[in-house]
């Protein structure tokens, strides 16, 4: 072979390998890069091209994605200005502690009027809810707020648009995942320093607050939202087995292992029995399901309307996804109660990746136990790193399961035998990675 030809050919070979080796060098770079990436930059780079879409896919699958919680409020620091905070990643100041353990002041309700007067509240709250989200590391699947009743006079501009207010302050956040958001007679948060949070519309009515979560994206855990309007009931209406899974957005292949339900106390009786219908039907052709949720004063999943008679969550996965659902049924601490806490590590729930849902009955909490935080730091006691958010409720709704107990379910005989009354429900979800 003529030598030079023979070095055109070698040159060249040393072109395309040189191509390769700056291609696989690229990639390597890339992944190291969109390793420490919030997620919203992630999705944003990731479009730009071919190749950075192909790595932003293997980063946002091998990536361990956790909930995260957060907590709005507002304390005075310093006289002269509001204070909002919001507890991400799931970790939280110390000032903010001071205060949740009643050692700071809390603003005076007049302090409080001055900001209502001037939406201060709702400004902040929705420049800090999209801040939050949008330097969130893990990659979210859905975002439950839960907020005290007292926030809707904080977040609206005039009473004629209190609805449409409400609505477009999630709506930004529906463009991350889909959001729903309730009000209710006060919440409840467990923080990672093993301090808890029930705050009761009895000791703070007037005070506007939000815990939430954003429930994270993990493998073989399937979130799927479900809500009903109230434009979408007719006069004609009935529930059966045959068309529960359209109300509650269940597809054929869904393999559910759990269903939260966020219900409009507002509305009728008769509206309300037509979602709590449809997961009694449900649970009748297949009781091995863990369900619980709460009556509510609003329910809003950031949508052109009002009118959301109520809304949920299906928990659907394969075996390495299980979910469990217990209830405080007697009053006060009991042994019973404390016994039926621990049941989610004897039966294995307790996974590598896991949070948690509480819905309290208003009629306990302090009035109950005369002290604060008592159940809820009974649940972190268990469970330290486990987030659990909640809410104090018109109502509970609860169908006792926990996996390995498949033979022993069973199913209330009506609907509203679902619905209880003076019970703190715990919802349990766990992955084993």
């Amino acid at each position: 072979m003529d030598t030079n030809v023979r070095f055109e050919i070698e040159e060249q070979c040393t072109r395309v390998l040189n191509r390769q080796e700056a291609a696989l060098l690229q990639y390597e770079i890339l992944k190291i890069i969109y390793g420490f990436l919030p997620i919203r930059d992630l999705l944003s780079s990731s479009r730009v091209c071919k190749l950075w879409n192909e790595v932003g896919k293997i980063v946002r699958y091998k990536r361990l994605n956790k909930p995260t919680t957060l907590l709005y409020h507002l304390y005075p620091v310093e006289r002269t200005r509001e204070v909002v905070e919001l507890s991400n990643e799931f970790s939280i100041s110390e000032s903010t502690i001071a205060w949740l353990k009643n050692e700071s002041t809390t603003p005076h309700e007049s302090e409080l009027n001055r900001m209502r007067s001037g939406n201060r509240v709702r400004s902040e709250l929705e420049l800090r809810l999209w801040n939050s989200l949008d330097n969130q590391f893990s990659e979210p699947s859905a975002i439950i707020c839960i907020g005290t009743s007292s926030l809707a006079n904080y977040v609206q501009l005039r009473k004629k648009d209190e609805a449409e207010t409400r609505i477009n302050l999630f709506k930004r956040m529906q463009k991350i995942c889909p959001c729903i958001c309730v009000l209710g007679d006060g919440v409840v948060l467990t923080l990672p320093d093993n301090t808890c949070l029930e705050n009761e519309s009895r000791s703070r009515k007037f005070l506007p607050m939000m815990t939430g979560m954003a429930l994270p994206k993990i493998p073989n855990l399937k979130i799927t939202l479900f809500s009903l309007e109230n434009s979408k009931i007719h006069q004609k209406f009935e529930v059966t087995s045959e068309n529960c899974e359209e109300f509650l957005n269940i597809r054929a292949n869904d393999n559910v292992k759990g269903i939260i339900l966020f219900q409009n106390q507002r509305l009728s009786s008769s509206k309300e029995i037509i979602l709590l219908s449809a997961v009694h039907e449900y649970l009748k052709k297949k009781p091995n399901v863990a369900f619980g949720g709460g009556l509510f004063h609003e329910t809003f999943t950031g949508e052109n309307n009002d009118k959301v008679i109520g809304c949920g969550l299906i928990l659907s996965g394969d075996e390495s996804i299980r979910v469990g659902s217990t209830a405080f049924l007697d009053p006060g601490m009991t042994t019973e109660n404390v016994k039926k806490l621990k049941k989610f590590k004897e039966f294995g729930i307790h996974g590598d990746i896991s949070f948690a849902f509480m819905f309290c009955c208003n009629g306990r909490g302090f009035g109950m136990h005369d002290a604060e935080h008592v159940e809820s730091s009974l649940f972190r006691s268990e469970y330290a790193e486990t987030p659990l958010i909640g809410a104090f409720t018109a109502g509970e709704y609860f169908h006792p399961f926990l996996p390995g107990q498949e033979s022993s379910a069973q199913v209330a005989s009506k609907p509203y035998d679902l619905k209880f009354g003076y019970t703190s429900v715990f919802i349990y979800i766990s992955c084993s990675l």
